[in-house]
């Protein structure tokens, strides 16, 4: 199982199912500044199926310089599933579907004001000793095309692990995650995302991940 349970990226989801917990913070500091804490359970599913719930905790401003709102965004659930796994050749592959609740408030900027369904599939390979690559593409749909438009996406999370004590100590995982969105009748938007993912255990079941997101067509 080792072979095929990738380090997990800040974007990029993985497709090996986990019992876990992950808190993700992301900041916004210029414009419209805003702080975003999202709150994901991931839980296994016997072998191969897993389920997901995200919470988002936002603090978001709608203009700059104006007061901030904050309160809870809007709420995800996922399922997913492993279709192939082989450990040979450190491969795997799931797929799946989610849905986006509206449960953050539009007036206020914490939520979007519509259901999104997203199906989705997933695609993890071991890259000699250590390395890794990633991916994670679907499709968004949303229910009321007045508030948001189809979009398609794709994640890819490229990295390597380095760890200490001759292979049982910390380890320390360089990526660079490149995220491809296409809004239906839109440009294309890319993003460069470089991060740093630290075990904080022996163990390796505490992790910190720190990045940035950094725009290449806008």
């Amino acid at each position: 199982g080792g072979d095929r349970n990738l380090p997990r990226a800040l974007v990029t989801e993985k497709a090996f199912p986990e019992n876990e917990a992950v808190l993700t913070t992301g900041v916004t500091g210029t414009g419209t500044k805003g702080v975003t804490n999202t709150v994901v359970y991931e839980h296994r599913l016997k072998s191969r199926s897993q389920y997901e719930i995200a919470i988002p905790i936002n603090f978001q401003q709608q203009t700059p310089g104006q007061p901030w709102g904050h309160g809870f965004g809007d709420m995800e659930v996922a399922l997913r599933r492993v279709f192939y796994a082989n450990t040979a050749h450190k491969a795997i592959v799931a797929a799946g579907g989610a849905v986006t609740l509206p449960t953050g408030s539009e007036s206020e900027g914490l939520g979007g004001g519509v259901t999104i369904w997203e199906p989705f599939a997933m695609f993890g390979k071991g890259i000699g000793a250590h390395g890794f690559v990633q991916m994670h593409g679907g499709i968004e749909l949303p229910t009321n095309k007045s508030n948001a438009l189809n979009e398609s996406f794709l994640r890819t999370a490229i990295g390597y692990s380095f760890a200490q004590e001759r292979g049982i100590g910390r380890a320390w995982t360089p990526m660079t995650e490149i995220l491809i969105a296409h809004p239906f009748g839109e440009a294309t938007e890319v993003d460069v995302v470089p991060q740093m993912q630290i075990s904080l255990s022996k163990l390796q079941h505490i992790l910190f991940s720190v990045g940035a997101r950094v725009p290449v067509t806008e």
